[in-house]
């Protein structure tokens, strides 16, 4: 069977970067002392799991999942392919669409993201079409919208509510002001604050992004991680600091070394990812980023997608960094799509449970060493007509 969960015990120190002046937690992610393998039914197990399949019919059926929230014992998921919004029970029954594509007064045309605002419980959509923010209640009836003529909303991955009126977004990179982050005033949807830039730029009419979780929210901070750096950083109380640096204590690219390497590639910046990816003396820096109340879970890129370790777990209680397995096609934690309270939420795609029962045929996994509930759960699934399946992974009580 392929490692499902590998980890080793990293010392931290408070101490001085010798090229920063950054004063805080430092984990070497290469620094390993110690692998073991942890299967997802051990009682070394970091977290105990629960599956949810979602319920499959004519109104429920999802193309994919691009983001979720969840909020009174009930899941919404956003179908970017599918631009629908639908509500689960989080035991997986179909509840109802937010809102209806359309041309009308009260749909939209299109959605680039979604957020919940859990205190004002409503759900907004952002529609690039319309340039507006549509605004349902938590059951999916339609209260308002919001005009807005700033381009940059067309360019949000991600969205979350932060109390104060404010909303904290990412973007893809773009050509205009190409913001990473920024926060929101909620009233009017106006730019209250830039948070940071998208290194280099886009070329005309170019946008992209390869990862879709760089910040997570756990109480009143928000921490998020950026392409080109090793840092965790925090936004709290309006201003913004960097809170962990996980590193292989490779150097950082600079903005200028960046702006000449945008001008050598003509603004490809997928061509100067795979350089750095490859390059032994500069950092691609962290892609992802999950925090429970107990864990703060952090991928980052690697050219070489073969790479089974290219996942960081760290225990704020006890203080440890775990090295984690992240095969793709293992319905593991390492690659979830949400995270909240105590837990992780996992995406099991129909391609990824095909390539798994493909895999278990073909003896690289062996199917008694994989928990029955998990097996029972993909025995008569279908691709094309079933609904993803998630993986709830809570931290175990001590």
């Amino acid at each position: 069977m392929k490692k499902i969960v590998l980890f080793c015990v990293v010392l931290f120190i408070s101490c001085q970067n010798e090229k920063s002046t950054f004063s805080g937690l430092i984990v070497n992610k290469h620094d390993v002392e110690k692998i073991e393998i942890m299967p997802l039914e051990n009682e070394n197990a970091l977290l105990d799991y629960k599956i949810v399949k979602l319920e499959t019919n004519s109104n429920s059926l999802l193309a994919e999942i691009n983001q979720m929230e969840i909020v009174d014992n009930y899941i919404y998921v956003f179908d970017k392919k599918g631009k629908s919004v639908k509500k689960f029970t989080v035991d997986g029954k179909y509840v109802t669409d937010i809102g209806k594509r359309g041309d009308g007064p009260k749909e939209y045309l299109e959605i680039n993201a979604f957020y919940v605002n859990k205190e004002r419980r409503n759900v907004n959509m952002f529609d690039p079409m319309r340039k507006a923010i549509l605004r349902y209640d938590l059951e999916g009836n339609f209260m308002n919208i919001i005009k807005t003529n700033n381009d940059n909303l067309n360019f949000i991955i991600k969205a979350a509510a932060i109390g104060n009126n404010e909303v904290f977004c990412h973007s893809a990179s773009n050509w205009c002001e190409n913001y990473a982050f920024f926060i929101l005033n909620e009233n009017d949807y106006s730019i209250k604050k830039i948070i940071r830039y998208h290194p280099g730029k886009s070329g005309k009419w170019t946008s992209f992004s390869l990862a879709t979780n760089t910040f997570s929210i756990c109480g009143d901070k928000v921490d998020f991680v950026s392409l080109f750096s090793d840092f965790i950083y925090v936004y709290k109380k309006e201003s913004v600091s960097e809170f962990m640096l996980i590193t292989d204590h490779k150097s950082s690219l600079s903005n200028e070394m960046i702006d000449k390497k945008m001008k050598e590639y003509n603004n490809d910046m997928l061509k100067l990812m795979i350089d750095v990816c490859k390059s032994d003396n500069y950092t691609i820096g962290l892609s992802e980023i999950y925090e429970t109340n107990k864990y703060i879970l952090c991928n980052y890129f690697a050219y070489d997608l073969t790479l089974t370790t290219r996942s960081v777990l760290w225990d704020k209680e006890r203080k440890l960094c775990y090295r984690l397995s992240n095969d793709f096609s293992a319905p593991n934690f390492c690659n979830p799509l949400h995270s909240f309270d105590d837990t992780f939420v996992r995406v099991w795609n129909g391609n990824e449970i095909d390539n798994f029962k493909d895999a278990v045929k073909n003896g690289i996994y062996q199917a008694s060493q994989i928990p029955q509930n998990i097996m029972n759960s993909i025995k008569d699934y279908n691709e094309e007509n079933d609904n993803p399946i998630l993986i709830f992974y809570t931290a175990k009580k001590p």
